[in-house]
């Protein structure tokens, strides 16, 4: 979320990059390293997009995204560490805003191959437990983690081949901890929310201080290592001593440990959050720089391998390498041979003879006088492969979404490059997040579902295999399936993820900044706290360029033949914000026609009012000769109207004409509307009286009035059943 200016919020400018006094030199050190991590949040990547990015420290604005996590798989990730040109990282599940997280599984992420792997759940006992950061050990082949489970802060081992983390050892301090490094001799350091690096004992949990970086306080996800050639600390900083929104680059000089220092390299991204770091290099600058051009090459039908590279001509720090002592070549983590007549700038091969059936790594390290250099890596098949991913997944909604039909190219490649025989590809859908085997070893490309127990917002995962393996899993993007709802049809956006399994939001111009929900902000600029989808522009976010293309999108609504409807909004702005309400019998926003342009403005101060009133909107549907339908709702404000936005929908209702509405609406029947109003339970319409209870169940109140004042009630949820002559009416609300 990011929170715009406003006069009623002036307290939010001091959000400004300032550096606290003794804090770290702040000029610029050219360094020239590609560093790898994970980015929850970077505004370059336009949309819904995060995962796993490299960065040169020279560019630090400038990442390029290498994994794209699927934004509806929910599935960002607390902490990694890199080992060997593998990014591993402690995933969670995002239940929306209102819930709490929920470990996920560990999963893998090779450079190389540009491949995914899931090992397995992290914290099957735990549900608590959140990782901070993440480490390897070389020394001893030993992934640390770095967690925190309200006990205070954990040392823990991470199973690479389960993904559990295991052998919790309280550190004995009085304090959290935000990131973890193990140093090339295998020392393990943290530094606190009190901005002290500390050395942190292995065997007991202790600790012992090492230097103050100046730097107190942290935010968001954020990460260290070690640089393995300087032997410094880079530390992805997000701390509160600076803007929020920056997470920075800092150097920590460990040449003298009894005397370190701090230099800070620049800003990463744009508003990133930033993670999981990882940074490879030689073991001194004078040492080899990797060799060029490594391929691995096997004739069909047959176990050979044959390695093809040329040796480096420079040392890692970029000076003339004049000898090599040799070349090292590993399969699979272990040495094959050394080859000891390599010559600077030398184009070598290596043949690997009589290699087992499956996938190999190759690593390939050069030797000199100044010690070893980065491994090259490659991979080889050997046999008859399983099958590549499936492509061009296409999903599409018939018979009013209560059935999918989808589609997908036939897998023609192995995953690996191996020998692969297209014929004895099999395909197994699943439907998310239900979890549903909905078709299994067929053959066919194309399936339709209809199986829908409950309406929610669905995806597929589609997965090739064959008798030798599996391939990773490709998604469809998402719908909204099932069962038309019925009218009365009340949206409150009190649970987000219910929200999304009745409605469809899409960033139509991808600019990443779209609908929000129930952020804190409405009690600032309003004076309480409402349930609601937000749309918020700020002055600081100076790379917003474009105007606004939100889209929000109902799934199937039933309609029945010779009545009318209408559609009310329950809304509030600070600004003057442009809606389209849009109506057809699809949920592509661009399927939708437009009926009515809605000019919203901002809200007036009414006096004796201890918050801001709402502003409802009617709206007729179009609905003759439709029998489901669905609505879309499209913000369309020019960025340049005003320099700051915030709107809120606090509720869409959609009634039978003449059965609905709060405001001017005629009731002559037993039909019941309430509202939160200023701490005030408001109800329209003929009742008896009132119950009020908390969300636990138990009776709390009780009332007659149309107007209840519940300013003495503490802020939270509670249920309102409200007794008219057609019996109780509960009602879910805020306080």
């Amino acid at each position: 979320m990011r929170i715009k200016l406003h006069p009623a919020a002036a307290a939010l400018a001091a959000l400004t990059m300032t550096v606290t006094a003794g804090a770290a030199d702040i000029s610029f050190t050219e360094s020239n390293r590609t560093i790898y991590g994970y980015f929850n949040i970077e505004g370059s990547f336009k949309g819904d997009t995060y995962g796993f990015a490299e960065i040169n420290t020279n560019n630090l604005q400038e990442p390029t995204l290498l994994y794209d996590f699927p934004s509806h798989g929910m599935n960002p990730m607390y902490a990694g560490a890199g080992v060997d040109g593998v990014l591993y990282g402690a995933c969670y599940i995002w239940n929306g805003s209102m819930s709490p997280t929920i470990p996920g599984d560990l999963i893998a992420y090779n450079i190389t191959t540009g491949r995914m792997t899931t090992i397995g759940p992290w914290s099957a006992g735990n549900e608590f437990l959140k990782p901070q950061d993440m480490t390897y050990d070389y020394t001893t082949n030993t992934m640390y983690a770095m967690a925190f489970d309200g006990n205070g802060s954990k040392l823990m081992t991470v199973n690479l081949e389960t993904g559990e983390f295991e052998n919790p050892l309280p550190i004995k301090a009085a304090l959290s901890f935000a990131t973890l490094a193990a140093s090339p001799a295998g020392e393990l350091y943290a530094i606190g929310v009190d901005g002290v690096l500390y050395k942190i004992s292995k065997a007991s949990g202790t600790i012992s201080s090492v230097f103050n970086t100046g730097l107190t306080g942290y935010n968001f996800t954020q990460s260290m290592e070690f640089d393995p050639t300087s032997g410094n600390i880079y530390w992805a900083a997000n701390v509160t001593d600076y803007d929020p929104n920056q997470v920075l680059l800092m150097e920590i000089n460990m040449q003298d440990p009894s005397n370190p220092s701090i230099k800070n390299l620049g800003q990463f991204g744009n508003g990133a959050v930033f993670g999981s770091l990882y940074i490879q290099g030689a073991t001194s600058y004078d040492a080899p720089a990797v060799v060029a051009g490594l391929t691995a090459n096997n004739e069909a039908g047959k176990p050979n391998v044959k390695l093809t590279w040329t040796n480096p001509s420079t040392t890692f720090g970029n000076g003339q390498l004049n000898s090599l002592n040799g070349i090292v070549v590993f399969r699979d983590g272990e040495v094959v041979t050394t080859l000891t007549d390599a010559k600077p700038g030398q184009e070598m091969t290596y043949t690997d003879a009589n290699v087992s059936n499956g996938e190999h790594r190759y690593d390939i390290m050069a030797l000199g006088t100044g010690g070893e250099s980065m491994k090259a890596t490659v991979f080889a098949y050997i046999g008859q492969d399983s099958p590549a991913s499936v492509t061009n997944v296409n999903i599409q909604g018939t018979d009013a979404y209560s059935a999918a039909v989808l589609t997908w190219d036939p897998v023609t490649t192995g995953l690996h490059g191996g020998d692969f025989n297209s014929e004895s590809v099999k395909y197994s859908v699943y439907r998310r997040p239900d979890n549903k085997l909905v078709a299994e070893n067929i053959t066919a490309t194309t399936i339709t579902d209809n199986s829908f127990v409950r309406t929610l917002q669905y995806y597929y995962d589609i997965v090739a295999l064959n008798d030798i393996g599996t391939a990773p899993a490709t998604s469809s993007a998402p719908l909204i399936l099932g069962k038309p709802f019925t009218v009365p049809f009340d949206e409150t956006f009190d649970q987000e993820n219910e929200t999304l399994n009745r409605w469809m939001i899409t960033d139509a111009n991808n600019d990443y900044n779209t609908w929000v929900f129930n952020t804190t902000a409405g009690s600032v600029f309003f004076g309480d706290y409402e349930t609601a989808l937000e749309y918020i522009v700020s002055p600081l976010m100076d790379d917003l360029n474009e105007d606004a293309d939100e889209w929000i999108v109902s799934g199937p609504i039933a309609f029945e033949a010779g009545k009318e409807y209408e559609m009310q909004l329950t809304v509030r702005a600070i600004s003057d914000e442009t809606l389209e309400v849009a109506f057809g019998t699809s949920e592509k926003p661009s399927e939708l026609n437009v009926i009515q342009t809605l000019n919203i403005a901002p809200y007036e101060y009414v006096e004796g009012d201890l918050s801001a009133r709402p502003t409802y909107i009617g709206v007729s549907l179009p609905t003759e000769g439709i029998e489901v339908g669905n609505i879309g709702l499209h913000l369309t404000t020019p960025v340049a109207s005003l320099p700051y936005s915030f709107l809120q929908i606090i509720a869409i209702n959609v009634y039978e004409k003449g059965k609905g509405g709060i405001e001017g609406a005629e009731i002559d029947t037993p039909i019941v509307l309430t509202r939160m109003v200023a701490g005030n339970f408001e109800v329209a319409g003929e009742f008896d009286k009132i119950e009020f209870y908390n969300i636990g169940g138990l009776k709390i109140g009780e009332s007659k009035q149309s107007i209840t004042d519940l300013n003495s009630y503490a802020s939270g949820i509670y249920l309102a059943v409200v007794h008219t002559a057609n019996g109780p009416v509960t009602v879910k609300f805020v306080k």
